[in-house]
């Protein structure tokens, strides 16, 4: 049996995986190497192992003029060590032996074998112990007395001697490694033993014995580090370094040493007889020596006041450098460098904080990043170089002034090196980029002092801003790689060690599919490197290695008609009146669009000159992004379609469309569909051989509102001879004047072997369009509809044929005339959605689904138990429980389920079960607990709701209280009834209820808190009780601790952390906190809130957590590019219509951006309500609040929408914008709010009200029908956005992604009296 080493040998110390901070990189993870660390064959460590009982007999089996005893308080490690105590004045000796699970441990001849033991001794002589290695029989020798260690020992003389002296240190621990091969053993002679002999006088240890057998060929090294000493094993040739760890402490490995004063660095980590040599049967040691990574921040915005920068212009007048605030990368100031003559050359010193606090060593590696931004309409040059130097006075270009680019030839004729400067260049439309170097600090003739950048200005009057110069030590055999993802992202560098992993992850790109990382910035090379090194990742002219991410991408335009300049007009031809056709009208139009505020395409016939016989009418218009001619298709790619249209007509109109692919517009067009004309979308050929399109219907009415159509083709740009896609639409008889508004068209890119698909739920979702590989799973989740059982996937939309297929593929989803293959969800009206429990006993529940109540209905000397009636219902394929504890009004046997009936729960059948119980005078019980969150007015801890039932004139005069007590006192006692009478006896307290939750003629709530719970799965029992006319009724215990509260936090209360023991306190229940949000963690709580993508201008990527809050974020370089984070309570939190909601956060108040806190009510009959707590729109001082009202049955009128900001629907000053607005600073945080009432709705800033929404005026006031005042009553779920507005320009965008709307806390607080405040 092998004695496997577990615990005694020191493994990996750390993980090599570790971010560098200046270039938010990572550190490689070391490769599997050749050479490697391994367990020990033996080991004795002086205890039990292996279920063998340690006895010092085992292994001490020779002591001479001594004790040998097993201590078991000072020792290596484990428990257990051999201490060795001399007699005065005598030489004392000691054979220890190594157990095996056979026994005793015996070596054969021919075998190699790496040993290695630990020892310490209180003496600090130059030796305080002898030892030496050898076979004897398996008891040793008497008085471990050796006359001739030549036949025993397998070590080879060393000064002389066999045995070998050496000293210690009296404070710590140290370690014998030895090597040998043994060819001594015999039949008799072939244990191995150690032979220690102390100093006289020297009490020594021994522990921690370890033999490995290693083969012939095997090179061993130790390698000590700080965390201590380990073993590595290869072959000449292999290769240690990997299997030294990376980091230490937060310290790097700098570097690898022959000597523990880390002064000579050992000049291979290669094993080989020259560097891995074993002397004396000693292997090498080398020594790992750690250090902090020099690193260098320089945002040219730390400096004092009276700072002043150490520049040096190369010629007068002809450049100028300077600090600047007119433009920063990420605080307030930047370099400035202007050349007013071509080639103009500056030098400017850098500092962090003030003159010269920079230094770089010569002969260290640095890798060297920073930003800058071009000025400049056009595209613009500039060189940059750095030197170190004893000052900025230089200005010649040769390698002797410390420069630290160079030539690495000797350029023309007159034998010296020159400078290599780098290029940058670009124009103001790049924003601000990126630039990393790497070089081996170098010194010129004179020693240097600072650190010096030269700019060099090839266009003249174009401004460079430089910023952020990050400046990272490498250490030695470290290698650094760019990750260029190409998706917006900022560049990033990992270092790793030669010879570690590379590894790459996998980027995102919004649209776009991963195709694979390249070398070289067009695209072609790909990427083979696994390792770092000189080979795989070289440093090319001063430029590290770079990684390059190539994408599929996936969208190849979106054209929502937004962004053209004022007065643009897209090309577009409009059939005039002849025989055939008639006038086609033709407009960029904001009357309508997908997106509020935005632009779409308008298309009407215009009035027929026979009006009793309508023709035909067509058009063609270009389809331009931005500019006249900005996109444009492939010859044999192919695309998938979809765009939004609007028919604005309440009766069936007979509109088609098609593409086309063209050099141009055409009227040629409007009469002639035939594929010559570059028609995308094609009918078979007629008996001619011609082939003219078949354009797709646009069916619907106003009432369908804004609908999506789906078409794909492959683009033939030969037929008409051009690239650009136009848009063809055609009225068949359509009446005149009467609109078909287009917008939002979105061309995806497909791949060979892809395939899309339509998804129609019949829920009044809008369809999914989709897109897979052939055998790709088709993301057909089960849908949800209000009332009606989901009968399955189904061919056709009259729901006949079932779906069998679950993939993407030629035969499950095929293309049919040009229209991807539609999935249409089955439905059946669900007649009984409620569903009594059938466990239900000594009573009954019946619904009435009219009055939208459970009506309860005990048996004769029954009740129900309180807080039993439970709503359960499963969503999203998560099961929910509603606990109902409040009747309706004038009822007590009755309560309602409406508010499980909004249009956006959906929550299919719910199961509705109850407990009866024997009737009492007086029931009562602790209904249920949870846990509340400390706030300016509480403490946090574990909140319990208690009730009790008993007649209006008992209620009236009884006295209320609970007995808390830890439970497991109550089950010490092993008692199941707890009364006022034991109190003492189960260590209980006893709280008086002054405070109540709910008061009325059948019950009283009220509510027990207990704080300072220390520990948090102590459970703690309360017992209420209820007191009159000296009678003391008891209610069931309810038994929770905080740990576990969170599973019954269906009260109201949400589970938090703390750190609260014991004391407990009846509650004040007014408003009560309910739901509470800090953002605490690392990432969002899911419970809580959901990052919104539903947005095309929204990404997860945007929001983050950390520090305490939640952060959004804006990227991009323009409006079009511009993400933006968003976050949503949908089906997670909703708050009520008696309630209040908070948010603190800091608004980075940034003109061309908009941040909001709002609100949306679950929509009810298609209507709903919009809360706007605040909205910024792009101003720098103020928010406003706002109300909106959307009513989906009156699409396409006036009455869709009602708001404040809508003056021919509203009425009154509250139409006024500053009657609403608030002013406020960005520097600082702000808490935002919304009061709910029956009878108003108030918004607060800091505590401010500064606005109030009067519902009982909605007419006089703000011309809202009175109709709409009970879907006030519905439940709102919040939103918190942030993005940038359609009017933002590049330069605000910029600004933005530097800046983000950071959250510190969402809390929601409602009126525990009001109807459904349990539920």
């Amino acid at each position: 049996m092998r004695n496997i080493l577990k615990r005694k040998l020191l493994g990996s110390l750390l993980a090599a995986a570790m971010a560098v901070s200046c270039f938010s990189a990572l550190l490689a993870v070391p490769a599997t190497a050749q050479a490697e660390e391994r367990e020990a064959t033996y080991f004795e460590g002086f205890e039990d192992m292996d279920g063998y009982t340690y006895t010092s007999s085992q292994t001490i089996v020779r002591a001479y003029k001594g004790s040998a005893t097993i201590d078991g308080e000072t020792y290596h490690s484990g428990k257990g060590s051999v201490k060795l105590v001399p007699n005065t004045n005598a030489t004392s000796k000691v054979m220890i032996r190594v157990r095996t699970g056979n026994g005793q441990l015996q070596l054969a001849n021919g075998n190699r074998y790496h040993m290695s033991f630990y020892y310490k001794s209180n003496s600090t002589s130059s030796w305080n112990l002898c030892y030496a290695v050898g076979l004897f029989k398996s008891d040793g020798l008497n008085d471990a007395n050796v006359s001739d260690w030549s036949s025993y020992s397998v070590l080879e003389k060393y000064n002389n001697s066999y045995p070998r002296a050496i000293g210690a240190k009296a404070d710590g621990w140290q370690r014998v490694d030895l090597v040998f091969t043994v060819s001594n053993a015999t039949d008799t002679n072939k244990y191995l033993l150690l032979y220690v002999q102390p100093k006289n006088n020297a009490t020594c240890y021994i522990d921690d014995i370890s033999v490995t057998k290693i083969d012939n060929d095997d090179n061993a090294v130790i390698v000590n580090t700080p965390a201590g000493e380990k073993a590595v094993y290869g072959q000449t040739g292999n290769d240690y370094s990997a299997l030294i760890d990376r980091k230490y402490n937060n310290q790097y490995l700098a570097g690898v040493y022959s000597d523990s004063s880390y002064s000579t660095k050992v000049s291979s980590t290669v094993f080989g007889d020259e560097t891995t040599p074993v002397t004396s049967n000693i292997p090498t040691t080398v020594y790992a020596k750690y250090a902090d990574r020099t690193e260098y921040d320089i945002s040219f915005d730390d400096y004092a006041d009276d700072y002043s920068i150490d520049r040096k212009y190369w010629a007068a007048n002809q450049s100028s450098i300077e600090l600047s605030t007119d433009k920063a990368n990420s605080k307030a100031k930047s370099l400035k460098f202007t050349a007013t003559t071509k080639n103009a050359k500056a030098n400017v010193r850098l500092d962090m904080k003030t003159a010269k606090d920079i230094k770089l060593n010569v002969g260290t590696n640095y890798v060297v990043s920073f930003k800058y931004f071009i000025d400049n309409a056009n595209n613009s040059e500039f060189y940059y170089n750095f030197a170190l130097a004893p000052s900025t006075s230089v200005t010649n270009s040769q390698i002797g002034y410390g420069w630290q680019m160079i030539n690495s030839t000797k350029p023309g004729g007159d034998g010296n090196y020159y400078w290599s400067s780098r290029k940058i260049e670009g124009k103001d439309a790049d924003g601000w980029q990126t630039a990393t170097v790497q070089f081996t600090a170098r010194k010129g003739n004179d020693n240097p002092d600072i650190l010096f950048m030269n700019l060099q200005g090839n266009t003249i009057n174009s401004d460079l801003y430089i910023d952020d110069i990050k400046i990272t030590e490498l250490f030695d055999n470290e290698y650094a790689v760019i990750k260029n993802e190409n998706n917006g992202n900022e560049p990033t560098v990992q270092i790793g060690y030669e010879g570690d992993s590379l590894s790459l992850e996998t980027p995102v790109y919004e649209g776009s599919e991963f195709d694979g990382w390249y070398t070289d910035s067009a695209l072609t090379t790909e990427l083979t490197a696994t390792k770092f090194g000189a080979d795989e990742t070289p440093v090319t002219s001063y430029v590290p290695f770079t990684a390059y991410a190539k994408w599929k991408v996936r969208t190849f335009a979106k054209f929502d008609f937004d962004n053209y300049a004022e007065g643009y007009s897209p090309s577009h031809y409009e059939s005039g009146n002849s025989n055939s056709r008639a006038k086609m009208e033709f407009a960029l139009t904001d009357e309508k669009s997908y997106v509020e505020g935005g632009k779409a395409l308008k298309f009407q016939a215009a009035e027929y000159s026979d009006p009793t016989t309508p023709k035909v009418s067509a058009a063609n218009v270009r389809l331009d992004m931005k500019t006249a001619n900005d996109a444009s298709v492939t010859n044999g790619d192919t695309y998938l379609i979809t765009f939004k249209y609007f028919v604005g007509s309440n009766s069936s109109m007979e509109w088609y469309y098609n593409f086309a692919v063209r050099s141009d517009a055409s009227s040629n067009l409007n009469s002639n569909t035939e594929k010559s004309m570059g028609m995308q979308m094609l009918g078979n050929p007629n008996d001619n051989g011609q082939t003219y399109g078949s354009s797709k219907p646009l069916s619907g009415t106003s009432d369908d509102g804004w609908q999506t159509a789906v078409c794909q083709f492959t683009a033939d740009t030969t037929a008409a001879n051009g690239n650009k896609l136009f848009l063809y639409v055609q009225g068949n008889k359509v009446s005149a004047n009467v609109p078909l508004y287009i917008d939002d068209i979105v061309v995806t890119k497909l791949y060979d072997g892809e395939y899309a698909a339509q998804i129609i739920k019949n829920n009044g979702e809008e369809k999914v369009v989709c897109y897979g590989s052939e055998g790709e799973v088709l993301p057909l989740e089960t849908p949800v509809r209000a009332h009606y059982d989901f009968t399955g996937w189904y061919t056709d939309s009259d729901c006949t044929t079932k779906f069998g297929a679950t993939t993407f593929g030629s035969g499950s989803t095929p293309l049919v005339n040009n229209i991807p293959f539609a999935i249409y969800a089955g439905w059946e009206e669900a007649t009984n959605y409620i569903k009594i429990d059938d466990g239900i006993q000594n009573g009954s529940l019946t619904v009435d689904y009219e009055k939208e109540i459970i009506n309860v209905n005990a048996n004769n000397g029954y009740q129900l138990v309180p807080g039993s009636l439970k709503f359960k219902f499963n969503y999203g394929g998560k099961d929910y429980i509603k606990p109902v504890t409040d009747p309706v009004a004038n009822d007590e046997n009755a309560y309602s389920f409406a508010v499980l009936l909004n249009d956006e729960v959906r929550v299919g059948t719910i199961v509705v079960t109850a407990k009866f119980a024997k009737k009492q005078d007086i029931a009562g019980a602790a209904v249920a607990s949870a846990l509340r969150k400390a706030n300016a007015t509480q403490t946090e801890g574990i909140r319990f709701l208690n009730r009790f039932y008993a007649s209006e004139a008992t209620l009236k005069a009884a006295s209320f209280g609970a007995i808390v007590t830890p439970y497991d006192n109550i089950e010490a006692l092993g008692i199941t009834k707890v009364t006022l009478d034991n109190l003492n006896e189960v260590k209980g307290e006893n709280i008086t209820a002054n405070k109540f939750c709910n008061t009325n003629t059948t019950y009283r709530d009220y509510a027990i808190v207990i704080t300072d719970v220390k520990d948090k799965n102590r459970e703690f029992a309360v017992i209420p009780y209820m007191t009159y006319d000296n009678i003391t009724v008891y209610g069931t215990m309810e038994v929770r601790s905080y740990n576990d509260a969170a599973e019954y936090s269906n009260i109201g209360c949400e589970i938090y952390d703390s750190s609260v023991l014991g004391n407990a306190k009846s509650l004040d229940c007014g408003l009560r906190l309910n739901f509470s949000d800090d953002f605490n963690g690392d990432a969002i709580n899911n419970e809580h809130f959901k990052t919104n993508t539903d947005n095309s201008k929204n990404s997860a990527d945007r929001v983050s957590v950390g520090g305490g809050k939640a952060s959004l974020s804006i990227t991009g370089s323009d409006y079009n590019s511009a993400m933006s984070g968003n976050l949503t309570s949908y089906w997670r939190y909703t708050f009520s219509a008696d309630s209040y909601v908070e948010l603190r956060a800091k608004l980075p108040m940034q003109e061309g951006r908009s941040n909001s806190f709002w609100a949306k009510s679950v929509k009810k009959d298609g209507i709903l309500i919009e809360y706007d707590m605040f909205e910024t729109f792009g101003s720098t001082n103020t928010i406003q609040a706002n109300i909106h009202i959307w009513d989906e049955n009156k699409k396409g009128t006036d009455q869709f929408h009602y708001s404040l900001d809508l003056t021919s629907q509203s009425a009154g000053n509250y139409v006024e914008a500053n009657r609403r607005q608030h002013t406020i600073d960005s520097s600082s945080y702000h808490t935002f709010g919304i009061r709910r009432t029956k009878n108003a709705i108030t918004f607060y800033c800091d505590g401010e009200a500064y606005f109030t929404y009067d519902l009982n005026k909605l007419f006089e006031n703000y011309g809202v029908p009175e109709s709409y005042r009970k879907y006030f009553d519905q439940d709102a779920y919040m939103i918190i956005g942030d993005g940038a507005l359609k009017t933002a320009t590049a330069e605000q965008v910029s600004a933005m992604t530097k800046v983000t709307y950071d959250v510190d806390y969402v809390k929601g607080y409602y009126n525990f009296g009001s109807r459904y405040a349990a539920a």
